[in-house]
């Protein structure tokens, strides 16, 4: 992938999140409904971490049938690396293949996320490429 790629090219836009305090509950509808594998979690409108599908999977089996009254809060939003949108794909694809992470935020300049990239953008850019794949 060239170098001059930016992530703001191939970025998730609009990304679904959800928030500290809100229900695992709603964090399992995202997940089964949606078919979203990694929620960003949001203290007052600023970005704290990652849910993942398989955090969600851990909360459940570890709490048995309290699940449903625990908050995402409970789940520890993981923390990652963050991106801007002008930051190369390159740079981008390296920090998720080093760090093993399928989804990174991207960040604007005041710290608001405005999206998100997934490891599916990174196939959909290698797609679109066509010189990766002649």
């Amino acid at each position: 992938m060239a170098h001059h790629v930016r992530v703001r090219d191939f970025m998730t836009k609009d990304p679904l999140t959800l928030r500290e305090d809100d229900l695992l509950r709603q964090a399992v509808e995202v997940v089964m409904v949606r078919r979203i594998r990694h929620i960003p979690v949001l203290e007052r409108d600023r970005f704290v971490g990652f849910i993942s599908d398989r955090d969600i999977a851990r909360i459940i089996a570890e709490t048995g049938p309290e699940w449903p009254a625990r908050t995402v809060a409970d789940v520890g939003p993981a923390k990652v690396p963050v991106l801007r949108p002008r930051d190369s794909l390159a740079r981008a694809a390296e920090l998720m293949r080093s760090q093993k992470l399928m989804a990174l935020p991207i960040m604007s300049r005041d710290g608001l996320l405005v999206s998100l990239l997934t490891a599916t953008d990174l196939l959909n850019a290698l797609v679109e490429s066509q010189t990766v794949l002649a």
